[in-house]
């Protein structure tokens, strides 16, 4: 038996960006279903405000900025200036965790994989 392991593959650039997201963390933050619904919109890269989101999905603006806080906490969001208006909170996706264009809608984290149509 040799005495070296083989060395692990090489990961991608973006794997370390990812690898604080634990199953332990990230699991019941997703399994939320307004705050999935939310990631499938914010997977656009665009920013949206809580209003515009509340509106799309049929929520209020504060149950949206309660679910849109829990996925800010988790660093899957972050808070960006909205280009219409300066005193309007919006979010977006994290950069780290856009897919490039071209590719499936999807989020990897590396241990897990959330498709979205």
């Amino acid at each position: 038996m040799d005495p070296d392991p083989t060395p692990p593959p090489a990961t991608s650039p973006a794997a370390p960006a990812r690898s604080g997201f634990t199953p332990e963390h990230l699991l019941p933050v997703i399994a939320e279903p307004h705050r999935f619904r939310l990631l499938e919109i914010l997977l656009d890269g665009a920013p949206h405000s809580a209003a515009e989101l509340g509106r799309t999905t049929g929520r209020g603006r504060m149950a949206t900025s309660k679910h849109l806080a829990c996925l800010r906490t988790a660093g899957l969001i972050e808070h960006c200036a909205h280009s219409r208006d300066r005193r309007t909170t919006s979010y977006r996706l994290a950069p780290a965790l856009l897919p490039p264009p071209g590719t499936p809608r999807t989020l990897d984290f590396g241990w897990c994989l959330l498709r979205f149509g």
